[in-house]
């Protein structure tokens, strides 16, 4: 499973900055219909994300079966899981509330403030767990041969 978890992991990075400046470019322009287009990438996002971290889930149950603990790298794997699960539970959040503005017609600057705030934590979120998984692979060599996993 280590080599389907690297292929995924990069469209929740990519779909969400994508989602990320439709959502605001619409909650600025204030127009509807991109804020239903921003629905459907973050959908997308929450979808990658899932399967990105049951991959990695994975990987790091392989990881743990097969090597002596190193406490290093079980803390980075450990804070990479972490901001990986708040990363999908906030998406999972912001889509269900997103959903709500749209269906209810809510587009009132209070709603939008709040989309906005958690979708700039939703950026961070994934900014720390892409720092982690980086880190992951260049500091301890995850995922490639060396590692010798």
């Amino acid at each position: 499973m280590e080599t389907v978890h690297p292929l995924i992991v990069h469209f929740p990075i990519v779909l969400y900055s994508i989602y990320f400046v439709v959502d605001v470019t619409g909650i600025i322009a204030g127009k509807k219909n991109m804020s239903k287009l921003a629905l459907i990438f973050l959908s997308s996002v929450i979808v990658f994300s899932i399967a990105a971290v049951l991959t990695g889930n994975m990987e790091a149950q392989e990881i743990n079966q097969k090597i002596i603990q190193n406490s290093g790298l079980q803390q980075t794997i450990n804070r990479h899981e972490l901001y990986a699960s708040l990363f999908v539970w906030l998406c999972s959040a912001l889509l269900f509330y997103r959903f709500y503005t749209i269906k209810r017609n809510k587009n009132l600057l209070h709603h939008n403030l709040f989309i906005l705030f958690f979708a700039i934590i939703g950026f961070v979120l994934i900014l720390t767990t892409a720092y982690y998984g980086g880190k992951l692979v260049y500091e301890f060599g995850v995922g490639t041969k060396l590692f010798g996993v």
